[in-house]
Order: C-alpha cells, then structure tokens, then sequence
C-alpha cells in the first residue's frame, strides 16, 4: 500500500487588513481596559440643570419599606425575566406602588472604579408612563437631585410616535402595551472629557447597572423588565429634549 502524500492545508486569510492600521482600534480598548480608581469625578458634570417642576407635576416615588424577610435577593434574581419570546403585557393599569420600588432606588450611589467613593451613577434616566393606576400617560425625568427620589412630568411632548418607533424596529416587544418604558442616557461629551478613551466603556457600565437594578427590583414586586436597543436614538433625544450630546443607551 503506497504511503498517502503529505497534506499540507492552505491558511485562507479572510481579513486582508493590514494588523498596523488597527493600531487606533487597538489603543482605545486597552485604554478602556485600564483598571483601579482614577481621579474624582463631579457627578453634576454629567447630568442636565435639575428644572423646578411645578408643584402638580411631581409623582412621588417614597412608600413604606417592606421589613426584614421581605424579598431576599437571591429570590429576586431567579424571579428576574424579560417577559418570554414575546414581550406582551397582559395586566394593565398596573399600580404605581408597584413601580414605585423598581424606580426609587435606580440612581442610588454606587461604588464604582472610576473613582474612590461612591457616587451617583453618571446616567440619566426618563420614564415614559403608559399604565400606571392614577398616572396619565406621559413622559417624566427621574429626579434625586433635591431629596428623595420623584417623577418630574416633562409637559407638552408627543411621544406617540416614539411608542410606534419602538414597536416597528423590536416587534418582539409590544412596547405599546407596557406600563412604562425607560429611557437611559448618558453624557458622552463629559465621559471624553472626564475618562478619555475609556469613557465609552465606562458610561456603558454605569447604564448596566441601573439597568440591572431597575430589573432585579422589577422581579421583586412581581414585574417582568425587557431590555432593548432597538430605537432610533434621534427620535428618543428630541422626546425628551436633549442635544446630541446625550447619548440613550438602554430602553
């Protein structure tokens, strides 16, 4: 038996790209990835002027707090889903106090490793109101800036159009149909500022952890949370009337 030939495979290159020209590509992730405390940040550099809301146009997001043995954590996160396949709310209006808790705590200090201590999260967050018990439909501005955590209401804006948008490009999610939809957006222009190259990643990561507690506070009063990102990102600016520099990251 004669012996086979020796094989020898030829290595197809599918990326004809010359490695040196990925050198700026290169240089932002490994500043992205840099790692410990750095310099202190202001917090107020990354949020828009707190507005004086009139008196009848704050809800309150203050309650009684469920004592110990009320909702363990580890029961919260087990019960954490994002709806099913199919993203569509049965049960509406739901009761504000039930959205109350999933709302209150969003923007509470956290450590992080962009500085030493803590601070409040470098994220905006905007709550569109669809089905709450006793809340007319409309768009609010979460505000802890001057005491406990409100509903700031942002008169006079249309977001119907917004609503249809989210249903056109996920329709998976019946956002229609929600009891509240949340904005997140973050100040990218202060993240270059602040961070350099690193404060994509950084503004990403301070999203992602409201994100996450708005849903693991959401599965503690019994409520289902779906993430998304397919918005247009002009369209949820002009809703709730900022410039390019806020960035939304997370509905």
């Amino acid at each position: 038996m004669a012996d086979l030939a020796e094989i020898r495979p030829v290595h197809v290159r599918t990326n004809t790209t010359p490695a040196h020209t990925w050198s700026g590509l290169s240089e932002l992730n490994l500043a992205a990835r840099l790692t410990g405390p750095g310099a202190p940040v202001d917090p107020a550099d990354f949020h828009p002027p707190a507005d004086v809301p009139a008196a009848d146009a704050v809800l309150a997001l203050s309650g009684p707090e469920p004592g110990p043995g009320g909702v363990e954590l580890t029961d919260a996160l087990r019960a954490r889903d994002s709806g099913g396949r199919m993203f569509l709310p049965a049960a509406r209006p739901v009761a504000v106090d039930r959205l109350g808790p999933a709302l209150r705590y969003a923007l509470d200090p956290v450590p992080s490793d962009h500085t030493g201590a803590q601070c409040r999260p470098l994220v905006d967050a905007y709550v569109l109101m669809l089905g709450a018990d006793g809340v007319s439909p409309g768009l609010h501005r979460l505000d802890t800036r001057s005491g406990p955590p409100v509903l700031v209401r942002l008169a006079g804006r249309d977001w119907r159009g917004e609503v249809g948008m989210l249903c056109d490009r996920t329709p998976a999610v019946n956002t229609a149909k929600a009891d509240a939809v949340v904005f997140l957006t973050v100040d990218r222009l202060a993240g270059d500022r602040w961070f350099g190259a690193r404060g994509y990643r950084v503004l990403h990561q301070e999203a992602g952890i409201v994100a996450q507690r708005i849903s693991v506070l959401a599965a503690a009063a019994g409520l289902s949370v779906r993430v998304t990102n397919g918005y247009h990102d002009g369209m949820i600016r002009d809703l709730i009337g900022a410039d390019a520099a806020q960035v939304p990251v997370f509905s």
